[in-house]
């Protein structure tokens, strides 16, 4: 028997509801059904006869000291009236912007949130409101408060709800109401069960996107080419229609004309069998598809050049120049059907894809967004970041535990296979950022058997993502004359899609566009995502900016923005931010890490700043991502481009003083020196 612990939260105005509780966790303790697996245990300041409250300690202090927090419950119960609370003393109790708490309950579902927001299964936050007049509320100041609590994150995000609350009008309605949804959460641990498939899917999407921090920006997305590669390697109906089209564009010149008469009839054939097939349950043999359009081009410029030489076309001259323009027609649509074809036919046909580029380049993003997109369509979806897998043990057993997926990874294929299957569609699991692994060196040796399990399955489809100067020493060395079971697609980024992508971020960041544009490395969206962000109530300093130009300039904001949220008023401590940074870095250095314990980044920043709560600015402003790994929070740098900077920026500094080594590197140094032209920098 485990026990299930219940973290109780509201304002005073809610005493029948918190009674209702009590009652609803002695019944169903009560019930045989539950106590044979779990123990309900309610957290609350006034379970029994109270916490002790110290006479130096206010008394959230002590509920904090003699109580479980509530980020350690399984549930958190939130429960609101006409009241939000009393405001906690500022000095000891601060958000990360430097505002107060305007209550405990307040305070313990920031709690609560920040541990959903890093990523962590738990706890479940069920959240219940009493509906009733804002009218019938005798104190104005705290039901403006309370509208205000609900009018932001996560409840809000403007005018548009994005979270979800529990309304009721009477105590036996709420008691009713918590009861059920506390026994569905019950059925859900009862050993053997699983949540439903569906929820568990946009579980994951949900994780995910708060895994990857500022790396997702999904309010300032820019759609690409690179969407197109999904569509085909998931056999999409926007990819199926595109090559219908293609081939109907070829279909409509060659059946008016007598010299293609025998290739019409294996258009005809290939029609059909591509109407018996309309969701390519089996796929489509692309390379006779190929084949008929490669003799369908020739056979074009062939019968147009002999055309042109028709000694009759002075006779018939309409008639001449209308079959002179079919037959140019004809070529150039088999061609463009060609071009279809050879860009994305092998992506439905190997289900397995391999997306590089360089740091900033948006790989992350662009697979969180799939996820995302296909979930929200009903599609099957899900995936994980490397840099959040375990460092030992096999790796599909890391991605499985990331998952929270309790059977075998073959139990695990099977089950995205066959629902898969039953929807008539493909499933489509992503693994980014490969070279993020701690100790990377497994895909050397387990990749290749990962993805033949995969290939055993027809409705799965895989997507992995490795950095562009990683590739040589994250993937498995091939066999002599064997081709690679993946199909290579590089990230454009915003290539072709600068000015676009441009003004979305520039709209999005709220910075006022120039006249004439700026020159730079638009088609990296780390870049345009920075530069807007430094341009935040600022001008460029001229028309070129270079990487560093905009590392600088958002820095510069970053010092700005942290000494007024964090009051850093010492004159004597100059550039604060930049120097935690720095050290954070020396510190990943020394470790051989693309990680720090976040204990460890905390105590590394206090001694620089002298002040509380620093990781936590520096993780709002996505400079740092805040994860679990594990039981243990750890911190990274938000981008692989940042971190590479502040690295290269301490190896440099080494160099500079005759301290650096190479035989001192460990793996992650070394391949970042190498990266920067190794010793000879």
């Amino acid at each position: 028997m485990h026990p299930f612990l219940l973290f109780l939260s509201s304002p005073g105005d809610c005493s029948e509801e918190r009674q209702a509780v009590h009652d609803v966790a002695a019944r169903l303790n009560a019930d045989p059904l539950v106590s044979a697996f779990a123990h309900i245990e309610i957290v609350a300041w006034d379970q029994g006869h109270g916490i002790p409250l110290e006479l130096l300690a206010t008394p959230q202090a002590s509920v904090n000291n003699h109580l479980p927090t509530p980020e350690s419950c399984d549930v958190f119960i939130g429960i609101f009236n006409c009241r939000l609370g009393t405001p906690l003393p500022i000095q000891d109790f601060r958000k990360f912007d430097g505002s107060p708490f305007l209550s405990g309950t307040e305070y313990e579902f920031h709690r609560a949130w920040e541990e959903r927001r890093r990523g962590a299964y738990l706890p479940e936050m069920l959240i219940y409101r009493k509906q009733r007049d804002s009218k019938d509320c005798a104190d104005k100041e705290q039901i403006d408060r309370l509208e205000a609590f609900f009018g932001l994150p996560p409840f809000k995000d403007g005018t548009q709800w994005i979270g979800s609350i529990d309304r009721y009008q009477s105590t036996a309605e709420f008691t009713n109401k918590f009861e059920a949804h506390l026994r569905q959460l019950l059925s859900q641990r009862q050993p053997g069960s699983s949540p439903p498939f569906d929820a568990w899917l946009r579980r994951q999407a949900v994780l995910i996107k708060a895994n990857a921090g500022p790396r997702y920006t999904a309010d300032a997305h820019v759609d690409s080419d690179i969407g197109q590669v999904f569509d085909w390697l998931l056999a999409r109906q926007s990819a199926i229609a595109t090559m219908d089209k293609a081939l109907s564009e070829v279909w409509k010149e060659i059946a008016r004309d007598i010299a293609f008469g025998d290739l019409s009839e294996v258009m005809a054939f290939i029609a059909e069998q591509l109407r018996s097939d309309p969701l390519w349950h089996h796929t489509p043999d692309f390379d006779a598809i190929h084949d008929i359009l490669e003799r369908t081009r020739d056979r074009a410029w062939g019968a147009h050049s002999a055309h042109e030489k028709n000694e009759d076309q002075a006779v018939k001259h309409d008639d001449w120049k209308h079959r002179e323009y079919r037959l140019r027609q004809c070529a150039y649509k088999s061609g463009e059907a060609l071009k279809l074809l050879e860009t994305y036919s092998a992506l439905p046909r190997r289900r397995v894809m391999l997306l590089t580029g360089p740091a900033g380049q948006g790989k992350t993003h662009t697979l969180v967004y799939e996820i995302q997109r296909a979930v929200a369509k009903g599609g099957i979806a899900l995936g994980v970041l490397c840099q959040t897998l375990s460092a030992t043990g096999s790796l599909w057993d890391a991605i499985c535990a990331r998952l929270g997926w309790q059977g075998s990874h073959e139990q695990f294929l099977e089950k995205l296979e066959s629902e898969a299957a039953l929807r008539h569609q493909r499933a489509l699991l992503i693994i980014d950022a490969l070279n993020e692994t701690p100790d990377r060196r497994r895909w050397r040796s387990e990749l290749l058997g990962m993805v033949q399990e995969v290939l055993l399955r027809p409705h799965l489809a895989l997507a992995i993502s490795v950095r562009s100067d990683y590739l040589d020493v994250t993937l498995p060395s091939l066999p002599e004359n064997a081709g690679a079971p993946w199909v290579v697609s590089q990230h454009p980024g915003f290539s072709g899609i600068e000015s676009d992508a441009l003004l979305r971020y520039f709209e999005h960041y709220q910075v006022k566009a120039p006249v004439a544009p700026p020159l730079g490395e638009f088609s990296n969206p780390l870049y345009v995502q920075l530069l807007a962000k430094s341009m935040q109530g600022r001008p460029l300093p001229h028309w070129l900016p270079s990487w560093l130009d905009v590392w600088h300039a958002w820095m510069n904001r970053l010092e700005e923005e942290a000494r007024e949220k964090l009051a850093l008023d010492d004159a004597s401590r100059q550039q604060t931010m930049h120097r935690i940074m720095g050290k954070l870095a020396e510190a990943m250095l020394d470790g051989d890490d693309f990680s720090l314990p976040r204990q460890r980044a905390d105590a590394i920043a206090f001694e620089t700043a002298r002040v509380e709560r620093v990781i936590d600015f520096l993780c709002s402003a996505g400079a740092l991502i805040d994860r679990l790994d594990g039981d243990e929070d750890v911190i990274e740098f938000g981008f692989e481009r940042l971190s590479d900077t502040f690295l290269a920026d301490r190896l440099l500094k080494r160099i500079g003083c005759g301290s650096f080594e190479p035989r001192f590197l460990g793996d992650h140094a070394a391949n970042l020196m190498s990266s920067f032209g190794g010793a000879e920098v």
